[in-house]
């Protein structure tokens, strides 16, 4: 189920409260509890949407819905998610990786770019990555 996949990429386990002990027990009742918030919020959210505006914009494209993500290569969220450059033949390609997919990332050998694109610490440093990522196997 694609909620159930979402939130498990979604949670951050050592965010605000520090989930990372929790039992497997305890874990999944978490990603079910997140199942929920997002369906009974993405619904009100979906209902009021199609009443303001005449049409749906959903993080997925389906028959009735404008599909709008973080990325074309995203799953995960840019409020939980951290942003990378995946390069490949001198192109860049935007990506916003899960707290769990960062994780992962960290073991792989990458450059970290400073710029000044846009004012803020959060875009000072972007990190460039040789490849593109291939989760679908995880």
């Amino acid at each position: 189920d694609d909620y159930i996949r979402r939130a498990r990429l979604n949670i951050k386990w050592d965010g605000v409260e520090d989930w990372t002990q929790l039992s497997d027990e305890q874990k999944e009742r978490q990603v079910e509890r997140a199942v929920l918030y997002e369906y009974a919020a993405t619904q009100v959210i979906l209902e009021k949407d199609k009443e303001r505006r005449g049409v749906i914009l959903s993080t997925l494209p389906k028959e009735d819905s404008i599909g709008v993500g973080s990325t074309s290569t995203s799953i995960a969220k840019h409020w939980v998610g951290e942003g990378v450059l995946e390069e490949s033949g001198g192109v860049f390609y935007p990506r916003i990786l899960s707290p769990s997919q960062y994780e992962y990332a960290m073991g792989i050998k990458h450059k970290s770019i400073k710029t000044k694109i846009i004012p803020g610490d959060i875009f000072a440093e972007i990190e460039v990555y040789p490849r593109h990522f291939d989760f679908s196997q995880k």
